[in-house]
C-alpha cells in the first residue's frame, strides 16, 4: 500500500511526517542530536516549551537534556518530564551534562 501524500507537499517541516512527500522537501538533518547550526537547512525536531513557545534542535546547544529529548521522540515515546530551558542559560556550571535545554550554541 502507498503512503498517503502530505497535504503540506514541499513545504512539509515536521521531522516526524510519515506520509510521502515530494523530492523537493527538505530532509531530515542527519546529524540532528549534535547539529547546533541555526543555519542548517535540514528538518529538526522541535520542542514545546513550557511558555507555550516552540524552539527547533539546531538552536540549541548539545547538552544531556537535548540528547535524550531527541532521542525520546525518535523513538516515538512521549517525553515524561517537561521539556525546559536552564533558566542560568550559558552561565549554566553544569554546561553539555545538563539535563535541560541551552539555548543559543555555543562554538
Amino acid at each position: 500500500a502507498q503512503q498517503p501524500w502530505c497535504p503540506f507537499g514541499k513545504g512539509c517541516r515536521d521531522f516526524f511526517c510519515n506520509r510521502a512527500h515530494p523530492e523537493q522537501r527538505r530532509s531530515p538533518c542527519s546529524n540532528v542530536t549534535e547539529c547546533c547550526d541555526p543555519k542548517c537547512r535540514s528538518l529538526h525536531v522541535v520542542f514545546s516549551l513550557p511558555s507555550g513557545d516552540t524552539v527547533a534542535s539546531n538552536k540549541l546547544s548539545r547538552t544531556i537534556g537535548k540528547v535524550a529529548a531527541i532521542g525520546e521522540k525518535l523513538e516515538g515515546r512521549r517525553a515524561e518530564r517537561v521539556i525546559a530551558l536552564c533558566p542560568e542559560g550559558s552561565a549554566c556550571s553544569l554546561k553539555d551534562q545538563c539535563g535541560l535545554l541551552h539555548e543559543a550554541c555555543q562554538t
